[in-house]
């Protein structure tokens, strides 16, 4: 992974980086992450598409770890009281299916669709979002 850095703001820079953008009356404005939103690993960690595409296929082929170590992330934690979460019953923009069971892993969502098990991390910034 030679295109992915952690971005520490006057240490490093990234060329061509792309920024979000937001709708602020009738005109659109570059926007970026606030400094305590992009630290290290919650939005700090720069990368590219083909860099993502060698990520994926490591943590697929347990060369980053080992398929015992990766196997808390594919399994959906319990409360203390041994029952499954929920979503908050009350909506809001972070929310994604109000009251619902949730089903977590260490680090994603394990949401299956149309039958095929899938792993998703939702996270958005300013003008910027996955999970919508």
């Amino acid at each position: 992974m030679n295109h992915t850095i952690v971005f520490q703001k006057g240490k490093n820079e990234i060329t061509n980086r792309a920024l979000a953008t937001r709708k602020e009356n009738d005109t659109f404005k570059k926007t970026d992450q606030s400094s305590t939103s992009a630290t290290l690993g919650d939005g700090g960690i720069y990368s590219n598409l083909e860099d993502l595409a060698k990520w994926d296929d490591a943590l697929r082929n347990h060369t980053v770890l080992g398929e015992k170590e990766f196997q808390p992330g594919l399994t959906p934690v319990k409360l203390s009281d041994g029952s499954e979460p929920h979503w908050p019953a009350e909506p809001n923009d972070d929310n994604l299916h109000p009251g619902k069971p949730v089903s977590y892993g260490f680090g994603w969502f394990l949401d299956p669709y149309q039958g095929h098990s899938r792993i998703v991390a939702y996270g958005k910034h300013d003008g910027l979002s996955n999970g919508d």
